[in-house]
């Protein structure tokens, strides 16, 4: 704290106030006209930004950024801000997402036009505002999307989606092409757009709890995971040990299953069906694991703040061990065949590369970001949930490539069974949860989790009666679609599925 302090003394003189709100979490109040001078100062002390908070009660934002542990929100009052966006390019999508929720307007901005809410939304009604009801049926308004337009000889555009072939969610995609080569990829969403922020307001803790947990299928432990951190840093709940081991066992099996599953894809992408049926084998059986401890596929109805709602690992610790001595033969031995099979290698390096300053502008993370070189992992960073008890390898490669994000996720599915089989070989007894006292008025926390896409962020503003006052979702699908659009950028149009595949972002976690 002190060399932030003593930063601070210089550049703001005596125009800021900072305050220690937890252990690692500090706020700092400044005036709107210093977000740059504090976006550059922080930048310079090794920190990130991570989000963007908008508030209504008292107009103001919250800047977010982190270093390894340590969490520091800047506050600025007002509904007028000078655009970051110049700094760090993916500030652009928080400014953009803010406007349209709250209609604050950031001054400088490269890029206005609406993100998540569609151009059917009619103009001058934010549904952030604490006076739009939850119940409003809006008129239909009828406006153009002006998409980005790239003009010269031979360009032309192809427009794919938002409807797609097979079964999944919608996403508009606008090639601008000459011949085969993308030249630029738009990515338009918000087609899920469910306005869960909205719906969280007023919600109970628990009734939250359950909603982080539908955020996007595929991550729902470790959504409601990050959400129940946020609740538990407010009210400073010491989490019992079982329930922090039974957590993280929990966190990798799901880190299993989706990896899993997103190198089947790729697989299937490439007509390699020997692949595709082998990794969905080791997909398919981790989630029946999941299913047999817990009664649910998805690991959902576990988490709680300040612990777990039920016991789910008694029992079943030998059952956990057996299943994962088979998935790790059955997934080793086809990892082997598939990187040694030249004919399948050959499709992915030197595809799809995501530069290392194109990832550090959109703040990729996951995968998609340590294949880039970004040696970002928060369970080694944040240490949460008794992750910092144990140790954690990173792998990184540099390359950028579709080949690099495979090989990271293959490495990490590897690790991932290594920590669950070290927890369980230290598997303590005693109760599963902690009480959780009344918070007070105002206080707000931060639960960050890394989810088989990367880093998940829940900031939580709890209310009178303990109610949610402001619940900001940030998934890692947001900082990593603009990072996708990037790295298509050079490549043929028939690689699109494979890049787009190598990502395997949620449109669900992105459309909140």
């Amino acid at each position: 704290m002190k060399i932030l302090q003593d930063a601070l003394d210089v550049d703001f003189n005596d125009n800021y106030r900072i305050t220690k709100i937890k252990e690692n979490r500090f706020l700092i109040n400044i005036d709107k006209e210093s977000v740059v001078k504090a976006y550059t100062l922080l930048k310079g002390l090794g920190y990130r930004l991570i989000s963007m908070v908008g508030m209504d009660r008292e107009e103001s934002i919250f800047y977010i950024f982190s270093c390894e542990k340590k969490v520091v929100f800047v506050k600025a009052l007002g509904n007028e801000f000078p655009s970051i966006a110049e700094h760090i390019p993916i500030a652009n999508f928080y400014e953009r997402e803010i406007c349209e929720m709250f209609g604050y307007e950031f001054i400088g901005s490269p890029d206005s036009r609406r993100w998540l809410l569609h151009n059917n939304w009619p103009k001058g009604l934010y549904p952030l505002k604490k006076d739009f009801p939850r119940s409003s049926k809006v008129p239909f308004a009828k406006e153009e999307y002006n998409f980005l337009k790239v003009e010269g000889e031979g360009v032309f555009e192809i427009p794919v989606g938002p409807v797609h072939a097979g079964i999944i969610e919608p996403g508009h995609f606008r090639f601008s092409v000459a011949g085969e080569y993308i030249i630029n990829l738009e990515a338009r969403l918000g087609y899920v757009h469910k306005g869960l922020e909205k719906l969280a307001e007023g919600m109970t803790i628990d009734h939250c709890n359950i909603l982080a947990e539908r955020i996007s299928g595929d991550e729902s432990f470790t959504n409601s995971l990050g959400f129940s951190l946020a609740v538990e840093e407010i009210c400073g709940v010491e989490v019992p040990k079982r329930a922090q081991q039974t957590r993280i066992i929990c966190a990798e099996l799901e880190r299993i299953f989706c990896h899993a599953g997103d190198i089947a894809g790729l697989c299937t992408d490439v007509g390699f069906g020997f692949g595709t049926a082998q990794m969905q084998l080791s997909r398919v059986w981790t989630q029946q694991l999941m299913e047999d401890i817990s009664g649910n596929r998805y690991l959902r109805t576990i988490n709680k703040p300040g612990g777990l709602r039920r016991e789910v690992l008694r029992g079943n610790e030998e059952l956990i061990m057996e299943q994962l001595d088979v998935i790790e033969k059955e997934f080793r031995d086809t990892c082997d065949i598939l990187l040694n099979k030249s004919g399948f290698v050959d499709r992915f390096v030197g595809i799809g590369i995501l530069k290392n300053q194109d990832a550090e502008a959109m703040n990729a993370v996951g995968p998609a970001g340590r294949g880039s070189g970004r040696k970002l992992d928060v369970r080694k960073d944040m240490g949460y949930s008794g992750y910092n008890n144990l140790e954690i390898s990173i792998f990184t490669l540099e390359k950028g490539d579709i080949y690099s994000r495979m090989v990271v996720k293959m490495k990490e599915v590897g690790e991932s069974i290594s920590l669950i089989r070290e927890v369980l070989q230290d598997l303590q007894g005693g109760e599963i949860a902690g009480d959780l006292p009344e918070a007070e008025i105002g206080s707000f926390g931060i639960g960050i989790t890394e989810a088989p896409r990367g880093e998940n962020l829940h900031f939580v503003m709890i209310g009178e009666g303990n109610i949610i006052e402001r619940y900001k979702v940030r998934t890692s699908s947001f900082c990593n679609w603009p990072a996708l659009c990037l790295a298509v950028n050079g490549n043929i149009v028939p690689d699109f599925p494979l890049i787009n595949k190598s990502f395997n972002l949620s449109y669900a976690g992105n459309d909140l």
